[in-house]
């Protein structure tokens, strides 16, 4: 229970610190820039956007942006995984968007908040990404320094639940429930209303400071409500999560991950942006009959479970005999004309149980005299109806884009049970890749360093094991954002694996697991947090996985020997200690926009460097390739692959076998990644064509 004496003396305390009058005239001078901004370079649309002219404005509404130190500018908020480029690429794409700037135009100067609700929720649906994200960040940020008098720079809708559950201001649940709008406005208001309830008479930005840590004398009212998310001493923290860490059956509980923002635009050539789509209305009958066939898969292993009651499934029925339009199904193709299921599976499984005798009508409410009865039981003339009943289905084709078919999902995601970004990927890109993440996941010692007793029954555990072998495959210098294309495409391209493949990836995901294993123990990719001023004692995070730290470590043991390790393994432990503790640039590196190209650079290199200081270079495979392998490729095709030289290659002494994906690049000594070519396009080239 919120003491409102105790917490209004906390609030009194922090205001008796801050220079209100300072406060008002920095953001009565940064509003009044950004809305002439808005109004002559984005509405009007004179002048060209140049880094000149959008800098001043990013410093408004970035704290990590560029020249922002010394220049008497007070930001915004730092929002999580935005960079300088995207600030420049989402400004101009609003200026070259005419719907889109005049949703906003709108949103920033109406005042009816059922209209500003409509607004936003117009932007999210048409630009859910990167304006809106997953947090509202942006929008929130832009809505502050367009207007500070009425809107909060507390901007992540994350924090904002978790200032309203601390603070008891709302059912939290509840507004999760209701639209993104609806989420973005009712956030606000319930958190002003705790300054309305204290009798505060300070400025929104003063009022939104106090929630975070600029300010010592804010120290206690943060960590009132950020215990939720870390608690405010590391000793209770550390209580609190070996309480937690004994959850079982493989629940959230038993593996948490420290959240990592990925907001960014996913990359789409134009030409792929169309969606290869078929509708069609089949009836229930033939729509049984292609189940049964195996052409129709309403378990893709995403969706396994089947949820609904016999009431729920009852009315379904009913609704039929009543010729209630259904909604639509959607399928994705698959491989050999198969489709699987992405929304719809509870209604289609409910047909076929029914179809199948195994469900009995319970519940209904119009056709009562159909109660107690099964498929078998009914006239002729109701069987008839119920199959041939034809049922809107559309099937995306398989030629659509794998990044767009992700994002359609996504879409059609809604539920009460929302999938994560691995139980979608669960669907679209099943075949043999998928299923040895699965079984990877399942290895014991793997299972071990995440803390768990069984598979994460949301392939938190599969996601880990997919991250690791998406830097495996294209290593860290070819990483390009978002994080989740990265992941996507290497499903993607991996899907139908060699078994040759599939053997060289078990081997190395072994060997990484057991020498982490050996040096961290169940410290395994849990941050290591130094004491403080108040409490000396440092400690291991005991419950999070930093899933940054998880990246890093298993693909830096690719690269060495067991016996290079293990002899060595306290000094590798005390290494990584002294960067979580010591290097503030690694230290952000697996705290702050952890997806952008910046940061992933940044930990690779530090961590690789650290490892070459404590095992020196690696054992590295051989780069040459065999003599066979020329030979064969020289009998096989004898041109130089060389495109700038495509000539025949005489005598196979004057070829040379080449890596397609250049060595330095951590492209493999093996056959499918050689080609051969001359020995004089090779070197003249530099081995960097």
């Amino acid at each position: 229970m919120v003491d409102i004496a105790e917490l209004k003396k906390l609030f009194d305390e922090y205001i008796a610190s801050c220079d209100l009058e300072k406060s008002r005239e920095i953001w009565e001078r940064q509003s009044a820039k950004f809305r002439d901004f808005w109004k002559n370079k984005i509405m009007d649309g004179t002048g060209d956007l140049t880094e000149e002219v959008m800098s001043p404005i990013i410093m408004i509404l970035d704290s990590q942006a560029k020249g922002i130190k010394g220049s008497g500018v007070e930001p915004v908020c730092k929002p999580m995984g935005i960079t300088q480029n995207r600030w420049y690429r989402l400004i101009r794409d609003i200026k070259n968007d005419n719907l889109l700037k005049g949703l906003l135009d709108k949103l920033f100067n109406t005042i009816s908040e059922k209209e500003q609700i409509k607004k936003i929720n117009e932007i999210y649906e048409s630009y859910h990404n990167p304006l809106t994200g997953k947090t509202g960040s942006i929008l929130n940020d832009l809505l502050f320094a367009y207007n500070p008098l009425e809107n909060l720079s507390v901007v992540s809708l994350n924090h904002r639940f978790m200032i309203i559950e601390a603070f008891e201001l709302g059912n939290v649940t509840e507004l999760q429930k209701l639209s993104f709008g609806e989420q973005v406005i009712q956030s606000r208001n319930l958190i002003l209303s705790l300054k309305s309830k204290l009798g505060l008479s300070i400025s929104n930005r003063i009022f939104s400071k106090a929630f975070y840590r600029a300010n010592p004398k804010a120290e206690p009212i943060h960590a009132i409500w950020y215990s939720k998310k870390e608690d405010a001493s590391p000793k209770e923290r550390k209580r609190k999560d070996s309480k937690q860490g004994t959850a079982k059956n493989g629940g959230d509980a038993q593996l948490s991950l420290e959240i990592e923002e990925d907001d960014a635009p996913i990359e789409i050539d134009l030409k792929d942006k169309r969606v290869y789509s078929d509708k069609g209305d089949p009836s229930i009958y033939e729509l049984a009959r292609q189940n049964k066939r195996g052409n129709l898969k309403l378990d893709p292993e995403f969706q396994r479970f089947y949820i609904w009651d016999d009431i729920t499934a009852s009315r379904l029925i009913e609704s039929i005999f009543l010729e209630v339009p259904i909604p639509i199904i959607y399928l994705a193709e698959e491989q050999g004309e198969t489709y699987s299921v992405i929304d719809g599976q509870q209604r289609l499984k409910s047909l076929f149980r029914f179809l199948d005798n195994e469900l009995e009508l319970t519940g209904l409410q119009i056709f009562k005299e159909l109660n107690s009865k099964k498929f078998q039981n009914l006239s002729a003339k109701l069987q008839n109806e119920f199959e041939n009943y034809t049922i809107r289905v559309i099937k995306i084709e398989k030629q659509s884009h794998p990044a767009v078919k992700f994002e359609i999902f996504e879409r059609l995601n809604r539920g009460s049970f929302k999938l994560n970004d691995q139980e979608l990927r669960n669907c679209i890109y099943r075949g043999k890749y998928n299923s040895l993440l699965k079984d990877l996941a399942e290895d014991k010692d793997f299972m071990f360093l995440l803390g768990l007793t069984e598979p994460h029954n949301r392939m938190f555990d599969r996601e880990l094991v997919l991250r690791f072998l998406s830097f495996y495959h294209n290593t860290y210098l070819n990483y390009v954002p978002p994080m989740k294309q990265f992941f996507n495409l290497d499903m993607e391209k991996y899907r139908d694996l060699t078994p040759e493949h599939e053997k060289e990836l078990r081997v190395v995901f072994k060997k990484s697991v057991q020498l982490t294993k050996t040096v961290f123990g169940r410290n395994a990719f849990k941050r290591f947090m130094p004491g403080t001023e108040k409490d000396l004692n440092g400690l291991w995070e005991e419950r999070r996985i930093n899933q940054a730290l998880c990246d890093v470590i298993m693909f830096g043991f690719t690269k060495y020997a067991q016996n290079q390790v293990v002899p060595l393994a306290d000094a590798i432990r005390e290494e990584l200690i002294w960067l979580m503790t010591h290097d503030q640039e690694f230290i952000d590196s697996i705290l702050i926009s952890t997806s952008s190209r910046e940061k992933v650079y940044t930990r690779f290199e530090k961590w690789i460097h650290s490892l070459k200081e404590v095992l020196g270079a690696p054992n590295r495979e051989g780069r040459n390739f065999s003599i066979s392998l020329k030979e064969q490729l020289f009998k096989a095709n004898s041109t130089c692959a060389i495109p700038s030289c495509n000539q025949r290659i005489l005598t196979v002494d004057d070829s040379e076998v080449d890596h397609i994906e250049f060595y330095w690049r951590g492209g493999k000594t093996v056959a499918s990644n050689a080609r051969l070519v001359h020995r004089y396009c090779n070197r003249a080239r530099g081995g960097r064509e």
